[in-house]
């Protein structure tokens, strides 16, 4: 389940977000319960509404794509 989850996140992710690199970032991601830590999506909302003008379309697209990633595992 995890390995499907993992690579099926890694190739619907965001480009902007996979661009990011951050270590950090891809590990919080890699948790699904991500969208239930309120602290780890605010963080990432604010780091992605700072770094682009669009951060909001790329956080929801981002929330998408855990979502998906959880369905395939």
């Amino acid at each position: 389940m995890n390995i499907k989850y993992n690579s099926t996140l890694k190739v619907s992710l965001p480009e902007e977000v996979s661009r990011m690199g951050n270590q950090a970032t891809m590990t919080s991601l890699g948790n699904p319960r991500v969208l239930l830590l309120e602290d780890e999506m605010s963080a990432l909302g604010k780091t992605l509404n700072r770094s682009y003008a669009n951060g909001q379309a790329i956080l929801e697209k981002t929330v998408s794509s855990i979502r998906m990633s959880m369905e395939s595992g």
